[in-house]
């Protein structure tokens, strides 16, 4: 029987979250804070699906039967097909059988069917199964968390799909485009105001990446290929400010502020001399002399 761990790390945006929307430069970095996942099929005699979401205080026993018929014993081609009805037919699963209490985990649940069924629906076998999924980040702090665990459930599920086809050792580049795409989609369609494509890469390859928008999802993209730990000191400042509020608060300075763009061009000179400045500490890395180091970080602005 099945039985492996999966892990996705968080992430988070160093500079130009609020510009990036308007061509300005973004630079997002993977954290060690991850979100791991351990999954075991159980003996058939079982017949459950088991879910325990710690951090969210869920853990559910869910009969594999009534997931069988409500999801895969029925036509569901028309449904799949488009993301907003496919999530209120989750919804209407998942409170139907009173499994959620809280929003938060009305939020996994959503993700949770959602990855399971889009990614299992043409297997001839579901066995049942335990997942267990804990975390290191915050839920809500702004460090990635959704797109983490999404990311893990993605891998947790193409991998036991693999398994059921033969031996499946590790993600390949295809692969984990898979997961980054299956990721992406459930960001995209279940919250607003974010770079789904940007959170769903960062999440699953890590490292620190330069993003600047081409044309409304496209991206250019650069990426800092770290050889050694960065580490980065996070402070939890206990402000939660709805996202939807911050893109309405640049939305109105972009209408009615005339120096508008000469703000936005400022953020985007800052997150521009972040990368530099990250870039130029990963090019000295092998430099024994540790004033180097320090100069390097104290140093604003460099000549590359």
């Amino acid at each position: 029987m099945a039985n492996f761990k999966i892990s996705a790390p968080g992430r988070i945006v160093l500079s130009g979250e609020h510009s990036a929307t308007y061509n300005k430069t973004l630079i997002v970095a993977g954290l060690s804070l991850r979100t791991r996942l351990e999954f075991q099929e159980l003996p058939e005699s079982e017949r459950i699906i088991s879910i325990n979401f710690s951090r969210i205080d869920l853990e559910k026993d869910i009969p594999l039967e009534i997931v069988e018929s409500y999801f895969f014993n029925t036509d569901l081609s028309e449904i799949r097909s488009n993301p907003i009805h496919f999530l209120r037919y989750v919804t209407y699963f998942i409170t139907m059988h009173g499994l959620w209490k809280t929003f938060e985990q009305r939020f996994s649940l959503h993700i949770f069917f959602y990855l399971f069924y889009s990614l299992t629906y043409n297997l001839k076998r579901r066995s049942p199964f335990r997942v267990l999924v804990t975390t290191e980040i915050p839920f809500g702090s702004g460090l990635g968390s959704s797109t983490s665990f999404a990311a893990c459930l993605a891998g947790c599920f193409l991998h036991w799909k693999c398994l059921q086809s033969g031996d499946h050792i590790r993600f390949n580049y295809e692969d984990l485009e898979t997961i980054k795409r299956y990721t992406e989609s459930c960001e995209d369609f279940m919250q607003e105001y974010v770079f789904p494509a940007i959170d769903a890469e960062t999440c699953i390859y890590g490292q620190v990446r330069n993003y600047q928008r081409a044309y409304y999802k496209s991206f250019f993209t650069n990426v800092i290929n770290l050889k050694t730990v960065l580490k980065v000191l996070v402070i939890a400042t206990n402000i939660r400010q709805d996202k939807k509020n911050r893109a309405l608060q640049i939305a109105v300075l972009n209408s009615v502020h005339p120096d508008f763009e000469t703000f936005i061009n400022l953020l985007d000179e800052v997150a521009t001399t972040i990368y530099n400045r990250l870039r130029y500490i990963d090019n000295i890395r092998n430099i024994g002399d540790p004033i180097v180091h320090q100069n390097a970080y104290r140093t604003y602005s460099h000549t590359l």
